[in-house]
């Protein structure tokens, strides 16, 4: 990178400064991150992603998710639900005018079972005073 520097001889003689003109920034891409709200949870689990997200040099444009069940989203901070029990890894991709960046966090999500079992069942409670033996 070529710089030009000039000295103005009575700022230089006052405050020894040094001006740089010319010396362009330097493009840096962003770095994608997120977190989420909860983690592992009842489905429907309703989950909140927020992206936290370093831009780098410029604005980020673009936001890209994948939710790890067939689910996307191009909101910045969205909302998503699972509806099926699992471990769900999640990606975010964000773009700036300068590069783009993928964070991916394995088996980051965990949906699991109410343990509730729907359904009918007849149920006979033993009269009281009555010796009940379950087998072992």
């Amino acid at each position: 990178m070529l710089c030009h520097s000039a000295r103005n001889a009575l700022a230089a003689a006052a405050i020894g400064a040094l001006v740089l003109i010319g010396c362009p920034k330097p493009k840096e891409p962003p770095v994608a991150a997120f977190v989420a709200d909860f983690i592992e949870g009842e489905v429907p689990f309703q989950v909140t992603f927020t992206d936290t997200s370093l831009p780098g040099t410029a604005d980020i444009t673009e936001w890209a998710w994948d939710f790890g069940d067939g689910g996307t989203s191009a909101q910045q901070n969205p909302t998503h639900v699972y509806e099926a029990i699992g471990a769900y890894s999640v990606s975010l991709t964000v773009r700036t005018e300068h590069g783009e960046d993928t964070e991916t966090k394995e088996g980051y999500i965990n949906a699991i079972h109410s343990g509730c079992i729907l359904g009918e069942a007849a149920l006979t409670l033993p009269r009281p005073g009555a010796v009940v033996t379950l087998p072992s």
